[in-house]
């Protein structure tokens, strides 16, 4: 559904509580936001539009346990895109994965600490 609603989503300013509900976290200091902001506005709809699909609709899980490598999964704690769900799914496709939890926005716009 989500792939449904990206080409209008990119074509309207990010919203400062969305940088900090999905990106950041709620106390995000000011500055970031808007370095953020000013990131995502710098790519045209049409790319960003493009990307987003892309990565809305690829779902590569039944192709993992065909690698012959081994894969780092690198996954923010708190993260309010990818679910912890997703980490699970992808560990039980059979390939070799290693997850590396890494400091991501807390609840309150700090960082938390990876004990991972």
């Amino acid at each position: 559904m989500g792939e449904l609603f990206a080409p209008l989503l990119v074509r309207l300013p990010l919203p400062g509580f969305a940088v900090r509900l999905w990106l950041l976290g709620r106390s995000a200091p000011a500055n970031l936001v808007a370095a953020v902001r000013a990131a995502v506005s710098s790519v045209r709809p049409r790319v960003l539009s493009a990307r987003l699909k892309a990565v809305l609709t690829c779902d590569v899980r039944l192709n993992l346990g065909k690698i012959a490598v081994p894969i780092l999964y690198i996954t923010a704690k708190n993260d309010r895109l990818i679910e912890a769900i997703c980490v699970r799914d992808v560990q039980q496709s059979g390939a070799q994965i290693d997850v590396v939890w890494v400091e991501g926005p807390s609840s309150n716009g700090s960082l938390t600490k990876s004990r991972k």
